[in-house]
């Protein structure tokens, strides 16, 4: 029982930084697609 706390913690942690890795890596496409379309004008 006091193990379960802890592992639920640490999945979360795992879990949020998993999400700030994939926000990064969708703001990034997302500015890369805005850079190619201001080269096609």
């Amino acid at each position: 029982m006091a193990k379960a706390p802890s592992i639920r913690r640490g999945f979360f942690c795992h879990s949020a930084e998993r999400m700030i890795i994939f926000q990064t890596i969708a703001s990034f496409q997302m500015i890369h697609d805005r850079l190619k379309w201001e080269k096609r004008r």
